[in-house]
């Protein structure tokens, strides 16, 4: 019996195995629709993303790659390509992943747990949705994605397995999304608590004078995507990934006090929230405070975490990773692939004047493919100097089109455009493709329901 010359491969190795075919046909063909200075950027950008979205090899390994290829062909300067390592996210990973450890270590993440498994009475509905909960408030709390995803995911990996759920099971995959996607998504609805709103507000305030307020932000986004998408979030997770706990709920006996370590532990963690959440007052960087907390957790004589746990248990992949998706953005930016993308858009949007539903539905989805290819972050820094001409197209407030990128960068399709997703989902040992089905899901939810909604909630306080 002969064997085939395909190989047998999944949908997702598939669509690798294409992008990564397309990848090459541009950078050997160079295909005289894509600007000659462009065609090798646009060609490691399509191969990267296309091996990132699929998970077909791990994704440090594909930063990796991004990094020799890059260099050996001279796509760009060895600043932009290697600009991940300088950027204060690696270093908020970093730090974090230090924390992360030590809490784990301390045992502080399992006293959290059972009190957090008590509160909820042990039922898995109640769990995630308490997850989701917890994500968001912290979001409130922490102006990083990444530190609240070093914080949160340890405590839950404790709750799954304070209820019964052991590595590799739905429950636990289930509870880890809650908590990572819980603080990730509906922080886009909060104004400070992820680098694109920061970016966004940045770059609306200098290139137009445009201040964003945080009460009017968090009143035009928060009912439809951060209230919504979170219930959303909590009726996905529960269809996706059912389970069922075991109702073994264990309580602190009440003569169990904190142990030294866990009391500093405590005290590191609640000073660095204290420092995240105050950081427009004394304007040091939640990158130095997360590694100064590091620093703090790594001291011989406090020993909050074992001398060989460093070389042992942190997950260097992720600083990879990271450092990746970073100079992947600022390749975009700084190559012109950005400015070329961004003038085919303005060629292609069905924007008129008189046609507001029609209208808001392009420049909403202009920001979710947009994303696609800068991450979230690098999307405002695209779509912003263009919003003068989008509103004099759509016939738009300035503000209102400049606010319509937050519907689309916030419809997340894939987990690489948010490197704190990809970050928890290694920190707690679970495998990308959940994450991968649920974000696919999710987005589909927010064209389909959301961005219908959101136009109607534009529309009843007047953004429209």
């Amino acid at each position: 019996m002969t064997k085939p010359w395909l190989p047998n491969l999944s949908f997702s190795k598939l669509i690798a195995v294409i992008t990564t075919a397309f990848a090459f046909y541009m950078a050997v063909v160079r295909p005289a629709w894509l600007p000659p200075d462009v065609t090798g950027a646009a060609a490691l950008v399509v191969l990267a993303i296309g091996l990132w979205a699929t998970s077909a090899v791990p994704e440090h390994l594909t930063a990796l790659g991004f990094f020799l290829l890059a260099m050996l062909f001279k796509i760009a300067p060895p600043e932009v390509i290697f600009s991940g390592f300088a950027s204060t996210a690696l270093w908020l990973v970093f730090g974090g992943l230090i924390v992360s450890v030590a809490v784990r270590h301390t045992g502080l993440h399992d006293r959290i747990s059972v009190h957090f498994v008590n509160k909820l009475y042990g039922n898995y509905a109640g769990i995630v949705g308490g997850m989701i909960v917890l994500g968001t408030a912290l979001a409130f709390l922490m102006p990083s994605s990444m530190g609240r995803i070093l914080i949160i995911a340890p405590i839950a990996e404790a709750v799954a397995a304070r209820v019964g759920f052991r590595e590799g099971s739905t429950g636990r995959t289930g509870l880890v999304l809650a908590a990572i996607f819980g603080t990730s998504l509906p922080a886009f609805a909060i104004l400070p608590a992820n680098l694109a709103n920061v970016i966004l507000m940045g770059s609306a305030e200098t290139l137009y004078g445009i201040r964003l307020e945080y009460g009017e932000y968090l009143f035009l986004h928060f009912p439809v995507l951060g209230i919504l998408r979170g219930l959303a979030l909590l009726f996905l997770i529960l269809l996706l990934f059912p389970a069922k706990t075991d109702r073994h709920r264990a309580e602190v006996p009440a003569d169990h006090g904190m142990s030294l370590k866990e009391r500093l532990m405590m005290s590191v963690v609640l000073v660095s929230v204290g420092l995240w959440m105050t950081d427009s007052l004394h304007q040091v960087s939640p990158a130095w405070v997360a590694l100064g907390a590091g620093l703090v957790c790594l001291s011989p004589r406090l020993r909050l975490v074992p001398p060989n746990a460093f070389n042992r248990e942190i997950n260097y992949a992720s600083i990879f990773l990271v450092a990746g998706i970073v100079g992947l953005g600022k390749l975009v930016a700084s190559s012109g692939l950005g400015e070329y993308l961004s003038r085919e858009i303005l060629q292609l949007l069905p924007l008129s004047p008189g046609y507001p539903a029609q209208n808001f539905a392009a420049l909403s989805l202009t920001a979710v493919v947009t994303g696609i290819v800068s991450t979230t972050a690098g999307t405002p820094a695209i779509l912003t100097p263009l919003a003068g001409d989008l509103s004099i197209a759509s016939a738009f407030p300035l503000k209102t089109v400049i606010m319509t990128q937050v519907v689309g960068i916030s419809t997340v399709v894939l987990p690489y455009q948010i490197a704190p997703i990809i970050v928890g989902m290694k920190v707690s040992g679970e495998a990308l493709g959940p994450a991968i089905r649920l974000c696919f899901v999710l987005a589909l939810f927010g064209v389909f329901v959301l961005i219908p909604i959101d136009y109607f909630w534009f529309r009843a306080i007047g953004w429209l």
